[in-house]
């Protein structure tokens, strides 16, 4: 005897209200957004990752009329989020190294853009090496999930400035995007 389908009707009123489909079809990408991955060469002795090679002219080879200009370590301690900033003249360029995984939330605030308000929720790191063009006007932030410290490598195209009427950090707060953003996915 074959069974006859559900329907949503069929089940719990309780449940019916709360139930969502769950949808794997890939997202929107943010204009201008570029998610690589640099391969990783293992042996024996260890691993070895070209981060980036620069061109001639200086520019970051892969990501067109990108040239670093100041590169930086950061270290997120467990359960740290460095949530909402963006930059209205720099470009931000992150390295995940294989051996850290972070949560990185991407917003497109960029009023003329295509992808205007697409956001996206990224793993990153986790035995890859992955490499994130992020463009001014994109709202940035990152999370350790985890229980150990994790590592993100970065560089911009601009100096980095300290004083206020010279920064070009622009701050949101942690939730601007909901306080579920920056939580594990529980299913």
């Amino acid at each position: 005897m074959k069974p006859n389908p559900l329907s949503l009707p069929d089940l719990l009123d309780s449940v019916t209200k709360a139930v969502t489909r769950q949808a794997y079809a890939a997202r929107k990408a943010i204009d201008g957004v570029v998610l690589d991955e640099a391969r990783v060469h293992r042996g024996s002795d260890g691993a070895f990752a070209e981060l980036l090679r620069l061109d001639e002219a200086g520019d970051a080879a892969g990501f067109e009329s990108f040239r670093p200009v100041q590169w930086n370590w950061s270290v997120l301690e467990a359960g740290a989020v460095k949530a909402w900033h963006l930059h209205l003249s720099q470009d931000d360029l992150w390295i995940v190294p294989p051996t850290s995984t972070v949560l990185v939330g991407l917003v497109d605030l960029r009023r003329a853009s295509p992808t205007v308000n697409e956001s996206a929720r990224l793993a990153l790191g986790g035995g890859k090496c992955h490499r994130l063009w992020i463009p001014r006007g994109v709202a940035h932030g990152v999370a350790n999930l985890g229980t150990t410290p994790q590592s993100l490598i970065y560089a911009m195209n601009q100096l980095f400035r300290s004083a206020a009427d010279e920064s070009d950090e622009w701050r949101l707060p942690a939730d601007h995007f909901g306080a579920e953003f920056w939580q594990m996915d529980r299913n």
